[in-house]
């Protein structure tokens, strides 16, 4: 039996310990064979080969970056936040109040949806703002809307404060939302 040999680690050490018997000729083809071997195996984890007609320096090139939907690139109807607000009336206001101002206008204690509030989601997804909606409003029955309540609400927030209407609604989907993002005005 052969010694087990590790590639780049002693290699060089390990061919006098093989089988003394053999051939010098026999040695250096069996180098010759493992240094093609290691080859092989570097360009193999280099990645794959370029097709014919493409440079290397093009083929390794990332491809470029789609950019993620914002709050101010129109992400819901005026239909939507017209729903939102029926909802709101139902549901949210007694704790946010008419003008969205929270316990600031004799509602209950709910905090203000206006201005400020919405600084505090910059950075962050629609799929998050949904989530905590979803999960914990309104807050003596927290989850009882379906999903579409939840993204009419929204909408009728981010109206409120501002933000454009587009051509598609909000969607419900938590998947979809990840790609919409709070930045500031640009």
């Amino acid at each position: 039996m052969s010694p087990k040999v590790r590639l780049f680690e002693g290699f060089d050490r390990a061919l006098p310990l093989m089988r003394p018997r053999m051939r010098r000729a026999q040695r250096t083809a069996l180098a010759a064979s493992a240094m093609i071997a290691a080859l092989a195996i570097v360009a193999g984890s280099a990645g794959p080969s370029h097709p014919a007609g493409f440079s290397s320096t093009a083929y390794a090139q990332e491809p470029p970056r789609q950019e993620r939907t914002t709050v101010w690139d129109g992400v819901f109807t005026t239909e939507q936040a017209k729903r939102g607000s029926a909802l709101y009336g139902r549901r949210c206001m007694p704790c946010h109040g008419p003008e969205l101002n929270g316990g600031d206008n004799g509602a209950d204690d709910g905090i203000s949806l206006t201005g400020g509030y919405w600084a505090t989601w910059r950075g962050q997804t629609v799929a998050e703002l949904f989530r905590v909606v979803s999960t914990k409003m309104p807050r003596n029955a927290p989850g009882q809307l379906t999903p579409q309540e939840y993204a009419d609400v929204i909408s009728f927030l981010l109206e409120a404060n501002s933000y454009p209407a587009g051509k598609s609604e909000l969607p419900p989907d938590t998947t979809r939302l990840e790609q919409i993002v709070f930045v500031d005005k640009p």
